[in-house]
């Protein structure tokens, strides 16, 4: 298995760039939104990597984030959806804004995403709503820490060094649901503030339901 690749950007396409790893050009399938995040040409890259394995395919995607990898493998488990569906999801809605709207069940938001139709849509929802902490790892490693492009398109983590000893310093079940919230790009405070809110309604919650109420939380606040 293939899961990282170092290297130089040698050729790019509309649907894969070429990234030269001493000598060698592997084909690594992303999506637009990766592909638009990339630097130029000649620049130095690094991209998670999951190989698709079929009798007539050996297919190399490429993700900027951890995170995007692990959604991706996520969204391949539901019934109906595809390599090409699965990174559309990822293209087109990003990671974060995916789990919002299969937290809140908004299965319509999905349908944003091309080979999305409403039949799958609502599939993905009811496969992955109760399934948010396997997605989200809550590992303590912002999903673009590893700074997955270099130039232009690179990416930082939000939240301060003291915000992040602050949350965990918090409860462990607590803490873990802040820093899966701070892995999909909120800030340590914003996290911090919605666990806080959602847990006060009971103390015994399990970290999968506190991330979920959460992303409830914050998207209803607007955050």
């Amino acid at each position: 298995m293939i899961g990282k690749l170092k290297g130089t950007i040698d050729h790019s396409e509309p649907d894969h760039v070429v990234v030269d790893v001493g000598g060698v050009g592997y084909v690594v399938h992303c999506s637009q939104q990766t592909l638009a995040t990339l630097p130029p040409v000649g620049s130095e890259v690094v991209l998670f990597t999951d190989l698709l394995v079929r009798e007539d395919l050996l297919q190399l995607n490429g993700f900027l984030t951890q995170n995007e990898r692990e959604f991706f493998r996520r969204l391949l488990t539901v019934p109906g959806v595809g390599n090409k569906a699965a990174q559309s999801v990822i293209g087109t809605l990003g990671v974060t804004d995916s789990l919002r709207a299969i937290s809140l069940e908004n299965w319509q938001a999905l349908r944003a995403a091309p080979m999305v139709g409403p039949k799958l849509a609502q599939r993905i929802v009811n496969e992955l709503k109760n399934r948010i902490e396997d997605i989200v790892r809550a590992d303590g490693q912002h999903s673009d820490s590893a700074q997955a492009v270099s130039g232009p398109g690179a990416s930082t983590p939000r939240g301060s060094v003291a915000e992040l000893r602050n949350f965990k310093a918090q409860p462990g079940v607590q803490s873990d649901a802040v820093s899966a919230l701070v892995n999909l790009g909120y800030s340590a405070k914003d996290a911090a503030s919605a666990v806080a809110a959602v847990a006060r309604s009971d103390a015994n919650m399990a970290a999968g339901e506190i991330i979920r109420d959460a992303l409830k939380h914050l998207a209803e606040s607007g955050a």
